[in-house]
């Protein structure tokens, strides 16, 4: 656990040794999805399933608005599933990107760089214990186009110079997959969470 927090205080605070830390530190993508992804994924899936069900979204000047357990843990999972599945589909295009560049990363390099790059997003994360405090996961999240801006030549093995382009054309791709899943998570909480006044 300690561990843990070390890697994660070492992207925010020194980002260029801590992506070349998960260069090393993980020899396969089993490595680093059940000692580092899955491990991090608890603490903000934790914090949605408690903010949604205890807490509640606050609404001003109609209340606050909890979900029910059943449908706060499953709008949890799905949502954490998506992030799973878009930090998957991310390091296809990574690669692919890097591919067409002639990049010599590769597929386990791409993951590496696409989890670095969601380590923000979910840190964040644990801002989801308070609903109304979500806008601060985004925001943080956003440090992740700075990690991918470096992390980029450090993992996938490119030239001296910055990748602006491969760099622009993943940060685009992560933008439309993200805005996609929010979109259909938000489609999830308003069939399976309470009904919320119209505006």
């Amino acid at each position: 656990m300690k561990a843990l927090f070390n890697r994660v205080r070492q992207i925010f605070f020194n980002p260029v040794q801590a992506i070349h830390a998960i260069e090393s530190d993980f020899d396969s993508a089993s490595q680093l999805i059940t000692r580092f992804l899955l491990p991090l994924i608890v603490f903000p899936a934790v914090a949605m399933l408690l903010g949604l069900f205890l807490v509640g979204l606050d609404i001003p000047f109609s209340g606050v608005f909890r979900f029910n357990f059943w449908h706060a843990l499953l709008i949890t999972l799905l949502n954490y599933g998506l992030i799973l599945g878009a930090i998957w589909i991310i390091s296809k295009w990574i690669l692919f990107l890097s591919r067409f560049m002639q990049h010599t990363g590769s597929d386990s390099d791409a993951l590496k760089l696409s989890v670095a790059v969601h380590v923000p997003l979910l840190a964040g994360g644990i801002f989801y214990l308070i609903p109304s405090l979500s806008v601060l996961v985004i925001l943080i999240g956003l440090y992740g186009f700075f990690l991918l801006y470096i992390g980029f030549p450090i993992l996938m093995k490119t030239a001296a110079q910055k990748p602006w382009f491969a760099v622009v054309i993943s940060g685009l791709g992560i933008l439309a997959i993200h805005i996609g899943f929010t979109k259909l998570v938000g489609i999830l909480m308003g069939l399976f969470g309470p009904e919320l006044p119209k505006v």
